[in-house]
C-alpha cells in the first residue's frame, strides 16, 4: 500500500504531470517524490503506478543502489501492486515492457525478460512495439538470427497495421 508522503498532496494529475516532467529531464528521485503524491491521491490508478515503477527502477540503476535494498523492495511492492491491479499485467504491451526491462536490469535475467516479451506478443501480434524491444533484446544478447526473424514479424505487423508515425518508421528502418 502506498503511505502518506512527507510532502502534502495536492492533485492527482498535477503530480502525475510533474512526475512525468522529472522523468523526461532524467531527475528520477524528484519523479519519484511526485509520482509517489499522485499516487497517494490515486492508490489503484494504473497510469500512476506503471510509470512510479519505471522512474523508481530508473532511480534505482542510476544510483546503483542494492536491488534488495530499500529503493529494491519499494520497486518490488510497486510492480505487485500493478500486477494486483492489471490481472492480465504481462498480457498489456507497456506492463510486459516494465517487467522485461526490471528482470533485465535490476534481476539480470534476460531469458526470463525475453521470453515476457514473447509471450505478451503472441498474445498482442499486432505489438510492432513488442516485436522491436525483442528483436533488440535478440541483438543484445547477440542472438542475431532470432533478431532477424522477430524483425520480420515486426516488418510484418507494420504491413498489416499500415499506421504511418515516427515510432513504425523507427521499427521499420532497425
Amino acid at each position: 500500500d502506498s503511505a502518506p508522503p512527507a510532502q502534502r498532496a495536492i492533485d492527482v494529475r498535477l503530480h502525475r504531470r510533474l512526475g512525468e516532467a522529472y522523468r523526461g529531464q532524467k531527475r528520477f528521485g524528484a519523479a519519484v517524490s511526485q509520482l509517489q503524491l499522485a499516487w497517494h491521491l490515486a492508490p489503484r490508478d494504473i497510469y500512476v503506478l506503471r510509470p512510479l515503477a519505471e522512474v523508481t527502477m530508473k532511480r534505482l540503476l542510476e544510483d546503483g543502489s542494492d536491488p534488495d535494498g530499500q529503493l529494491g523492495r519499494e520497486l518490488d511492492t510497486l510492480l505487485k501492486v500493478v500486477a494486483d491491479l492489471d490481472p492480465q499485467y504481462q498480457d498489456t504491451p507497456d506492463s510486459a515492457a516494465l517487467y522485461a526491462k526490471y528482470l533485465r536490469k535490476v534481476k539480470r535475467q534476460p531469458a526470463e525478460a525475453d521470453a515476457v516479451l514473447a509471450r505478451c506478443l503472441e498474445k498482442n501480434p499486432d505489438s510492432y512495439y513488442l516485436a522491436d524491444l525483442l528483436a533488440q533484446a535478440h541483438l543484445a544478447e547477440g542472438q542475431h538470427d532470432d533478431a532477424r526473424r522477430v524483425y520480420g514479424q515486426a516488418l510484418d505487423i507494420l504491413s498489416r497495421v499500415r499506421d504511418q508515425n515516427p515510432w513504425t518508421q523507427a521499427t521499420a528502418a532497425a
